[in-house]
């Protein structure tokens, strides 16, 4: 059966009007700040883009976002290999969030792999990073507060490392209290 050429040109125009209108906004805005066992210190500031989907699982509700990152590495005096004791860290994670209760609990737990750069080989006294390029993933629970629940703490676990891809691949294992305010 044969559209009237308006007709399509009307279907795409509210097509693509669906789609602009549901791009993705941020929404939440966090900081946080890690310690590793290797004493090197991180502090990220970021913000979250939700997917726009949800599923029920498990009884709770299970969303995604995009979590970006820019970090902030730094080893203390003494620790330093090649004198360098500062790095930065821009990282992109695709992150599941499960909610309790169907959605409703105040706690939830989430996890994510993605990809981030640091602005230099990391190199201490006990650990070299042999590529810039890395994996990053994430595990976490936390649980929101609030009048409207807009505030949220969360205990997270990070591994960096490059997955193997070139050797030396010690990774790094952070331990970080995440605050973060929806808007």
């Amino acid at each position: 059966m044969a559209v009237p050429v308006g007709a399509q040109e009307s279907a795409t125009a509210a097509s693509l009007s669906s789609i602009q209108t549901a791009a993705p906004q941020p929404r939440r805005i966090f900081i946080d700040g890690a310690r590793a066992a290797s004493d090197v210190g991180l502090v990220s500031v970021g913000v979250q883009w939700p997917w726009g989907w949800r599923s029920n699982v498990l009884g709770g509700e299970l969303t995604g976002h995009w979590d970006t990152h820019i970090a902030h590495w730094r080893v203390p005096e003494g620790a330093a290999a090649q004198g360098r004791r500062h790095w930065t860290q821009l990282a992109v994670v695709p992150t599941l969030r499960l909610r309790f209760d169907g959605g409703r609990s105040a706690w939830f737990m989430e996890g994510g792999i993605g990809v981030s750069v640091l602005d230099g080989h990391y190199a201490t006294r006990h650990k070299t990073f042999s590529t810039r390029f890395n994996f990053s993933d994430h595990q976490g629970v936390g649980f929101n507060f609030g009048a409207r629940r807009q505030h949220e703490l969360a205990l997270v676990l990070r591994h960096v490392s490059n997955g193997g891809i070139r050797k030396p691949n010690p990774g790094e294992d952070f331990v970080q209290v995440r605050y973060s305010r929806v808007f």
